[in-house]
Formats: C-alpha cells, sequence, structure tokens
C-alpha cells in the first residue's frame, strides 16, 4: 500500500498504532482510541449546491492520528476480542478516559419537560408555564 493512499479505519496498519486506551463513555459503554502515525482517510466534504441541486459525492483526502471504534458494551466480544488484540501485539496502552456530558442535567434539558408531566399539564399548560417547571423539583 503506498503511502499517499487513503486507507479505511479497518485497514489502520498495526505498525502504525503506537499507543491505545479505553474512553468510557457517560453510559458505560467503552471506545477504544487508536493513536498512530498521520494516515490519509477520505473525508466527504460538503455538497455542492447548483441552483436547486445538492451535487453529493465530493471527498477530500485529510490526515488523521486517531482512529475510534465504540462498541454495545463492555461484554459485546469484538470488544473483548479487540482488546486480547491489542495486549497480545504489546502495544503500550495510555491511561483510560471518563467521557463526561457538560454541565448539569437540568443545564442540558433546558425547559424541556418530562412527557409524564406534560400528560398531566396538558397542551396550554405546558405551553404556558413549561418553562418555569423544573424536572428534578417536587
Amino acid at each position: 500500500m503506498a503511502a499517499t493512499e487513503p486507507t479505511t479505519p479497518h485497514e489502520t496498519p498495526t505498525a502504525a498504532i503506537r499507543a491505545w486506551r479505553v474512553a468510557w463513555s457517560h453510559d458505560g459503554r467503552p471506545t477504544i482510541v487508536l493513536d498512530h502515525d498521520p494516515l490519509p482517510r477520505r473525508q466527504r466534504g460538503r455538497p455542492r449546491t447548483v441552483l436547486w441541486f445538492h451535487l453529493r459525492g465530493r471527498q477530500r483526502v485529510v490526515q488523521r492520528t486517531t482512529t475510534t471504534i465504540c462498541y454495545r458494551g463492555r461484554r459485546d466480544p469484538a470488544y473483548r476480542a479487540t482488546l486480547a488484540w491489542l495486549e497480545r501485539l504489546a502495544i503500550p496502552r495510555g491511561a483510560d478516559e471518563q467521557q463526561v456530558l457538560a454541565g448539569t442535567r437540568d443545564e442540558r434539558l433546558g425547559s424541556s419537560v418530562s412527557p409524564l408531566l406534560q400528560a398531566r399539564l396538558g397542551w396550554r399548560d405546558r405551553r404556558r408555564r413549561g418553562r418555569f417547571l423544573s424536572v428534578s423539583g417536587p
């Protein structure tokens, strides 16, 4: 494979991987992050608009140094097999990360109201008072 030829994430050469780590999502799903030498990847560009037509399929080549692989959970057979493969290759493992969501739950939800509360109040009351109701309050 030539050095300038774009690769897909599942074609990352083993010799190019420098380190790896596990990033845990806020709900417990693992993501393996591979740090490797710069590899060319194909990335879709923005569609070009001519009149009312959107011409898709534009691609460009970019250099990437990380590859992320997401899994359903720690019991996922693919996750376990990938961990065993990386440990067998003796590639250095970095420190695990915990991905946290920005802000508090109330800040993320904003002025939304739970569906149970919406059903109890009805559409008009929800529209009139929905901004001032707190989901975590009494």
